[in-house]
């Protein structure tokens, strides 16, 4: 079972917790920006601190909800040269000929069909 911070402590940060568990990954906590979260509770975890919590080559999952800000962090997480493991729950329905890429969070009860072309991924 791989250790795993959760990167934002909101409610798509909790689901991911969720999908990261069921995964099979052990969630160590979330880390959040707001500093004034530090030491709240979401779930069963707690919320560690910021990002400078998150050393050199950890597994993070990029749990926050608005797209820009993920994309963002994104660029910091490869600078910080954290790991960024897909997180498939369980229940998900993947096809064999689509392809999951690092940072990718599919949720319960997903269906990803075929993959459309050969250069196309999901993201």
């Amino acid at each position: 079972m791989s250790d795993l911070i959760i990167y934002g402590s909101g409610g798509h940060g909790a689901v991911v917790a969720e999908v990261a568990e069921a995964a099979g990954y052990h969630v160590l906590g979330f880390v959040d920006d707001e500093i004034g979260l530090t030491g709240s509770k979401v779930l069963e975890w707690h919320v560690l601190g910021g990002a400078e919590k998150i050393g050199s080559g950890a597994s993070v999952a990029l749990a926050v909800g608005d797209n820009s800000a993920r994309a963002r962090l994104l660029i910091l997480a490869r600078n910080k040269h954290w790991r960024l493991p897909a997180l498939i729950h369980p229940s998900a329905l993947i096809s064999s000929s689509a392809v999951i890429d690092e940072a990718v969070v599919v949720m319960a009860n997903v269906v990803v069909n075929a993959r459309p072309g050969l250069d196309r991924r999901v993201y």
